[in-house]
């Protein structure tokens, strides 16, 4: 996907991450190995492989930017049956802070 857009567009200035799903509530108590990974996959994973695609073509640019849309249930905690997502989004804010502690002095 990003190789397609920089041969389309011609570069990269800006990647925004906004992809996300609670995708069910489930407690703890119900919730399997399965589950819990397909939703950090969908929330936090999936940020990571686009990022770590994106970064090179964002570093030849001096003000290029990254955006990653998390969730107010990454500071909170969410509802109840949350749990998995919460800590997606809560871990997408650590992501973030890092990423810039690595990336920040490329321009992204």
């Amino acid at each position: 996907m990003v190789e397609k857009t920089v041969q389309a567009f011609g570069g990269l200035d800006i990647l925004i991450n906004n992809a996300g799903s609670l995708v069910a509530r489930k407690m703890l108590s119900d919730m399997d190995t399965e589950f819990w990974h397909k939703v950090m996959d969908i929330n936090l994973t999936s940020m990571m492989f686009v990022t770590r695609a994106a970064s090179p073509y964002l570093a030849k640019n001096s003000n290029s930017s990254i955006v990653n849309l998390a969730s107010l249930a990454g500071r909170k905690g969410g509802h109840p049956g949350s749990l998995v997502y919460s800590t997606s989004k809560g871990a997408i804010l650590t992501f973030t802070r890092a990423l810039s502690t690595e990336l920040g002095a490329q321009g992204a």
